[in-house]
């Protein structure tokens, strides 16, 4: 594609206090990006801070990338997102997703099917955000008779995939696809699986928007930058899914070095060994010295399927606010 248009969101570490992630969705704004998401963790509620980030916004798209569907009812998640188009004028993105086994522990509910449970998930919550009265009893999500008590203008749903399946049913039923370090092979699958989706939906072709995510960190240390990013390597790189998908990218040797080192001296140390040669592997990881460098790396999303890139910003210093309004004002003046 000609034209990448990007989106930003602050790491979910929780080393930048809720008001500082409001500040980035304000300086986000005036920078000129299209859209500012939150994530979902074990820290600061997205919804919450994205409440109060549309009270301090006026143009900027805010979404949450991503609320899982295992750590609230859907109609809580109706609840929570018509109140936020409502807050923000109708700029609110609803982006939803699974997670994973330890997080769903986290909130006392089992991890089966996910497809099973997005598709259910997901009508659940078109319905009522439409107006419409819910009636659904299924295998993991249920909900009978909740209807919404006000009206908002319809909230997109973004649906957060990696693999072919999940693609395809973004594809089906959702307005858009977040996809998490993609290249362009990978990038490829998604985009023909949503495509695919769209077919046996009856949906026009480019219904629903690609969304590739990218994890960066700037310092004039070019040796600190690249310490943030590691520990995102790591991370992804002891992940199943991500494991694969970095060894297609020509990671292999480096995911084969960091499991080893990572059951003899734990994740920390493990993240410190990772080469500089295995992360360029992964265009989705990118430190650099300046904006103008991340500028520079960013062309390579030009030919690729994404419509619009997330730039994930990854603090590496020791005061994260103030790193990520120095990204901001830099990328405003670049």
């Amino acid at each position: 594609m000609d034209d990448v248009r990007y989106d930003f969101q602050v790491d979910s570490t929780e080393r930048i206090p809720a008001a500082g992630i409001v500040a980035a969705a304000e300086a986000a704004e005036a920078a000129g990006f299209r859209a500012f998401w939150r994530g979902e963790s074990n820290g600061r509620d997205p919804i919450a801070v994205l409440g109060a980030a549309s009270a301090r916004t006026s143009r900027i798209l805010l979404g949450s990338a991503i609320l899982n569907v295992l750590a609230r009812s859907p109609a809580s998640t109706a609840m929570a997102a018509a109140t936020l188009q409502e807050l923000s004028g109708g700029r609110f993105l609803l982006g939803l997703g699974v997670g994973n086994r330890n997080i769903a522990s986290w909130h006392g509910r089992a991890f089966e099917n996910p497809l099973r449970s997005v598709e259910e998930y997901v009508g659940i919550v078109r319905t009522a955000l439409d107006g419409g009265r819910t009636s659904h009893s299924g295998s993991i999500h249920s909900s009978s008779g909740f209807k919404l008590a006000f009206t908002v203008p319809r909230v997109p749903i973004y649906l957060a995939a990696l693999g072919p399946k999940m693609s395809e049913l973004a594809g089906k039923m959702a307005d858009g696809v977040l996809t998490n370090l993609g290249d362009a092979a990978q990038m490829e699958l998604v985009w023909s699986s949503v495509r695919r989706g769209e077919a046996k939906a009856g949906r026009p072709p480019g219904s629903v928007e690609v969304i590739d995510i990218v994890r960066l960190s700037v310092n004039e240390d070019y040796g600190k930058a690249l310490d943030a990013i590691r520990t995102n390597f790591a991370f992804y790189g002891l992940a199943d899914y991500y494991r694969d998908m970095f060894a297609r990218m020509g990671a292999g040797d480096a995911l084969r070095d960091l499991r080893e080192n990572y059951s003899k001296y734990g994740f920390r140390r493990a993240a410190s060994m990772v080469p500089e040669d295995a992360i360029r592997t992964v265009p989705g990881l990118v430190a650099a010295t300046s904006v103008e460098e991340v500028r520079s790396r960013l062309r390579y999303f030009e030919s690729t399927k994404a419509d619009a890139v997330m730039l994930v910003y990854v603090p590496s210093s020791d005061d994260p606010s103030s790193e990520v309004s120095q990204f901001l004002r830099s990328w405003a003046g670049s």
